[in-house]
């Protein structure tokens, strides 16, 4: 079995970069893309041969004002753009060969990805959103292209958001039938490529996933917690329980770690990289005299439970090691196990932990105590750790028709902890898409290169996509951003 760990060291994003003398230049009618386009190891899947071919044709046909044919071998008539996969590169390891001859994009798995980063780079492509109004495409004659080998490689290895349809309301033009919302969706699949986001290393309420409630509610009742309701009585939230919450709620010291969960993991490891085993959300204090005794004696602790759950995680890991499982467990710093526990963590173990994120740039004092803790997770490790942020319209956030637009504290934020993270996910839920769209572009430009320069990366933004009005548009995102931060998520209480 394959087995991927996302915990290397930063990468600087331009890679390295060897230019000679001299460029290699493109005219309409003098080109032609080499690509083998009967590659469908992954079909369907946004990062093929065949559509990162059809991407370059399309976008840099219209740099050109040119058809640009697809050809499966250089026909010696024209200069040639070849697209290619290499099995060595990791997923998004790019390189770029730039010869008298014409051009060749190399890419790991993620193959479309060289495409974006060739039209980006060499001419001028923009993809702030998805559509002809968020794509900026300059026209040319001639596109020039220096001689010479570029490396890209990302920062961050783990690089998403919400990024499907519902997650994020509305797409600005689309109403809500069955073809339209399948429109969308696309829209949000293509933009999830032009981000040149990863694929996410599941950590979200794992547990969830092996449906104990259902297979064992009835069988085997002391698997789940023992809960005091609101009348003071204690009852047990198996398959006859009221409780009108996250339904379910385990009693983590009654053996279902030792024996469903172990068995659980040991199945899915044999197909794939991950475990999740993180609780289930809304986790309640099990009333048991084995968890009362686990957990931490203060009753004003809100990490309560931080021992028995570390605890838990660590020795399943072990045991899998042990027993010559490959794979990782993934587990959440999260309420109320967030605390770094006293024991040592296993070197199969990733941690994510949760933090607010971006908006606590109005709470100086809250944004550098959570930097202290995700800091301090690292150090426990000995390794980067990966984020869960809330960048997201909740709870005195949800303010309907107010744009959220944060790009400034997005960058500062996401670069600010490279030293202690590997990538993050930004779970920015909202009433309409395009609220989002700066802070996702520029949250992902950083989590490619995290010293990029922030103001000139907006400025140009500004003036691709609004011209003369460039300086007007600045002022109004900026009190956009403004407002957002100081006056509205300035008021939130964790």
């Amino acid at each position: 079995m394959r087995v991927v760990c996302c915990l290397a060291v930063c990468a600087i994003a331009l890679g390295s970069t060897a230019l000679a003398a001299g460029v290699v230049t493109f005219r309409s009618g003098d080109v032609e893309i080499v690509a083998d386009v009967s590659d469908a190891s992954d079909s369907g899947h946004p990062s093929t041969i065949a559509f990162a071919a059809g991407e370059l044709r399309d976008v840099l046909g219209e740099v050109l004002g040119a058809d640009i044919p697809v050809v499966s071998a250089a026909t010696g008539r024209r200069k040639t753009i070849s697209v290619e996969f290499n099995p060595s590169f990791a997923r998004d390891d790019i390189r770029i060969v730039v010869s008298n001859s014409g051009v060749r994009i190399i890419s790991g798995a993620a193959r479309v990805y060289g495409v974006y980063e060739f039209l980006e780079r060499y001419a001028g492509c923009r993809f702030y959103f998805p559509g002809s109004l968020g794509t900026i495409v300059p026209k040319r004659t001639a596109l020039e292209v220096p001689l010479g080998t570029v490396d890209v490689k990302p920062c961050y290895t783990q690089r998403s958001n919400n990024m499907s349809f519902g997650l994020n309301g509305k797409w600005y033009g689309i109403d809500s039938d069955e073809a339209t919302l399948m429109e969308a969706t696309n829209l949000c699949r293509q933009a999830r490529a032009r981000l040149r986001l990863a694929p996410r290393i599941p950590c979200c309420h794992g547990l969830n996933k092996f449906k104990y409630l259902e297979r064992f509610g009835k069988t085997h009742p002391e698997y789940f917690a023992l809960m005091k309701g609101t009348d003071g009585k204690v009852f047990r939230d198996d398959a006859n329980s009221k409780w009108t919450g996250h339904k379910g709620q385990l009693c983590h010291t009654s053996g279902i770690w030792e024996r469903e969960i172990y068995a659980d993991a040991v199945r899915e490891l044999s197909t794939n990289d991950y475990v999740d085993v993180m609780a289930q959300d809304g986790m309640q204090q099990c009333r048991c005299e084995k968890c009362m005794a686990a957990y931490s004696p203060s009753p004003e602790d809100p990490n309560y439970a931080t021992e028995l759950i570390w605890g838990n995680t660590v020795a399943l890991a072990n045991r899998l090691a042990a027993d010559g499982v490959n794979g990782f467990v993934t587990q959440m710093a999260y309420t109320p196990y967030k605390r770094i526990p006293s024991i040592d963590i296993s070197s199969n173990v990733l941690v994510m932990v949760a933090q607010t994120g971006p908006w606590d740039k109005s709470n100086p004092a809250r944004m550098a105590q959570g930097n202290a803790q995700v800091r301090a997770w690292a150090r426990k490790l000995g390794r980067k750790v990966w984020l869960w942020t809330y960048p997201g319209k909740f709870n005195r956030c949800k303010h309907p028709n107010v744009p959220q637009m944060t790009p400034r504290a997005y960058g500062e934020y996401y670069s600010s902890l490279s030293d202690a993270i590997f990538g993050a996910f930004a779970e920015g839920k909202t009433d309409k898409w395009i609220y989002n769209y700066l802070n996702y572009y520029v949250k992902s430009k950083v989590e490619w290169n995290v010293n990029l320069d922030l103001d000139a990366l907006l400025d140009e933004h500004y003036r691709l996509m609004f011209g003369a009005a460039a300086d007007e548009m600045k002022a109004f995102y900026e009190r956009l951003e403004d407002i957002w931060i100081n006056q509205v998520a300035g008021n939130v209480v964790e």
